[in-house]
């Protein structure tokens, strides 16, 4: 793996590990603030039945999303990125020659590897 792409998936990751902590506050104050207006009981009830429903979920599309073939995916979800960003590079020689920074470039880069 390449040094770039080796930057850019681990810095991927490590936001994505910061969202989910922000998530998981965002679920705690919640569960807090139930806690703090109903009482304990509804409270780990609410959190129980969330985290059962959410178990059940992952349990029914976890391996219906084994089966997507990656190439596609990453396809559609860099054109995604790639639309929102609004640099989506030049044509040029047939082939898309974006600038070094933006996320055109790294999906080619995701795409080669």
């Amino acid at each position: 793996m390449n040094a770039p792409l080796l930057f850019a998936t681990t810095f991927l990751a490590c936001t994505v590990e910061a969202v989910e902590a922000v998530e998981a506050v965002e679920a705690f104050t919640i569960v807090l603030a139930a806690w703090m207006t109903r009482g304990w009981q509804p409270a780990l009830l609410g959190t129980a039945s969330g985290t059962t429903v959410l178990a059940v979920v992952v349990a029914a599309a976890g391996s219906a999303l084994a089966r997507i073939p990656l190439t596609p995916l990453r396809l559609v979800v860099g054109q995604s990125l790639v639309g929102r960003s609004g640099q989506a590079g030049y044509v040029a020689g047939g082939g898309v020659s974006p600038s070094p920074s933006s996320p055109a470039r790294i999906l080619v880069m995701v795409l080669r590897a």
